[in-house]
């Protein structure tokens, strides 16, 4: 279990990135901003894999019935 994350020498993209976050998501901390977004990433992947999931069965081949009449 992480209790604590300390990182060093963030670059300007890191930077521009946190401050992003921080203005996305409301939150002053960047620590704060950085677990919502986690969060929300989270549940984007969760909800991602349903969809897949629901398109995987539609996508499921159906038996043909031999009904056709050739003319």
């Amino acid at each position: 279990m992480v209790k604590n994350i300390l990182i060093r020498n963030l670059t300007v993209d890191d930077n521009r990135m946190l401050q992003e976050i921080k203005r996305e998501t409301g939150h002053q901390q960047a620590s704060r901003a950085l677990l919502r977004t986690g969060h929300d990433y989270l549940r984007l992947l969760e909800t991602s894999g349903l969809q897949r999931e629901k398109i995987g069965e539609q996508k499921t081949p159906t038996k043909l019935r031999g009904d056709f009449k050739s003319g």
